[in-house]
């Protein structure tokens, strides 16, 4: 019975991995710059920047993005992060069957 059980808990993390549309890796992070004002005193923030990061060949690579691509950018990385979880534990919920089938 709880074999059963797993084979509905795997089929239902398969689904879920396959309803998952876009995905990215990385994280968005935003830049603010100091800047001094000729003829004028102290220093002005300008920004916010905002940058794409990712680790491709053990590289971190940054690139800016534009303001309204940030919401995409951000969903898409986190559907990679749910991507993961489920994943994760696609291969913990296989391990547990393979143990609890027996050999014929």
């Amino acid at each position: 019975m709880k074999l059963a059980k797993k084979e509905k808990e795997r089929k239902a993390l398969v689904k879920n991995i396959g309803q998952i549309k876009g995905m990215r890796r990385g994280s968005v992070s935003e830049q603010l710059f100091r800047v001094k004002l000729k003829g004028k005193k102290g220093f002005s923030r300008r920004g916010p920047y905002y940058i794409h990061t990712t680790k491709i060949a053990g590289k971190t690579i940054g690139k800016r993005i534009r303001p309204e691509e940030v919401k995409k950018y951000r969903k898409e990385i986190n559907n990679f992060r749910k991507f993961q979880k489920l994943t994760r534990r696609l291969v913990e919920v296989c391990e547990e069957i393979c143990r609890m089938r027996r050999v014929k």
